[in-house]
């Protein structure tokens, strides 16, 4: 008899899962993006209806924040669907993104002066802080799994073109 026969050196068929952890965290990252780019729509909307004030100093600085969330949207966005398509190289650098940026947005309202434009819209912070955190943390301890995952498939690809 041969060793295949017998099982000895055959490889284990155990195929790592794809960690469901992951996929809640890229999840909350599209729907975070999809929220701010909400919430830019709205600012855009008001700055057209109600104007930014006085002359364009003003317009920039009421712009300003707009094209900066919105690019922190696409990029949430952008890592969201990688990560749920199965692209993303690893979740540690968006994990500890996530989780810096929703600690960030959780003290931005504690911070401002009393008399601040941002007024109403402040008040969706917390919520906003709370689902980049969870993010966060979701996609750390998904790490290890993804990162088995990952390996898996890069080794299965080897063996599927050899």
């Amino acid at each position: 008899m041969t060793d295949e026969v017998q099982g000895i050196g055959k490889r284990s068929e155990h195929k790592p899962k794809y960690p469901m952890a992951v996929t809640a965290a890229s999840i909350m990252w599209i729907a975070f993006g999809c929220l701010l780019l909400l919430g830019v729509a709205f600012a855009m909307v008001a700055v057209v209806t109600f104007g930014a004030g006085d002359g364009p100093a003003r317009l920039i600085l009421v712009l300003l924040p707009v094209l900066i969330s919105s690019g922190f949207a696409v990029a949430f966005i952008f890592v969201g669907v990688q990560t749920v398509r199965r692209k993303a190289r690893g979740t540690i650098g968006n994990g500890i993104g996530s989780i810096a940026l929703g600690v960030l947005l959780y003290y931005v309202p504690m911070l401002r002066p009393s008399d601040s434009d941002l007024g109403a819209a402040s008040r969706g912070f917390p919520f906003l802080a709370v689902l980049l955190v969870a993010a966060g943390l979701l996609a750390l301890v998904g790490r290890n799994g993804y990162k088995g995952w990952r390996e898996a498939q890069k080794a299965q690809g080897a063996t599927d073109t050899a």
